[in-house]
């Protein structure tokens, strides 16, 4: 079973998330509060989705910590963000998947069965 960490202080994006990973027999973890790279890596998540606009720290900071340890060189990332110029950047840093916000739930379980078979 694929486990999936969700960061995101949009509870309507947490939940939409929450319902599409269950639904692919996934096990969830959700956080509206930040949780830092360390903690995340605790929890060693196959699949981490996170918000690029957190209150506390970027969410772009948090992935490139992660990505800079090699214990992580198989987590996939999936960032979300509302501002669509954020996409390329991320994802040729940081990220596996680019999500815009608000979410759509056609893209966000495409995303999903991409993550989950890579």
């Amino acid at each position: 079973m694929k486990r999936l960490i969700v960061i995101d202080q949009d509870v309507e994006a947490l939940n939409l998330i929450n319902y599409c990973a269950v639904e692919l027999k996934m096990d969830v973890y959700s956080s509206v509060d930040q949780l830092s790279a360390w903690e995340i890596e605790a929890l060693r998540p196959d699949i981490l989705f996170i918000d690029c606009a957190l209150s506390r720290k970027d969410g772009a900071c948090i992935c490139a910590q992660l990505k800079s340890n090699a214990a992580n060189k198989d987590l996939r990332i999936a960032v979300m963000s509302t501002l669509p110029q954020d996409k390329s950047s991320l994802t040729q840093q940081y990220a596996d998947r680019y999500l815009r916000k608000p979410l759509d739930k056609q893209a966000l379980q495409t995303t999903l069965h991409s993550l989950i078979i890579s």
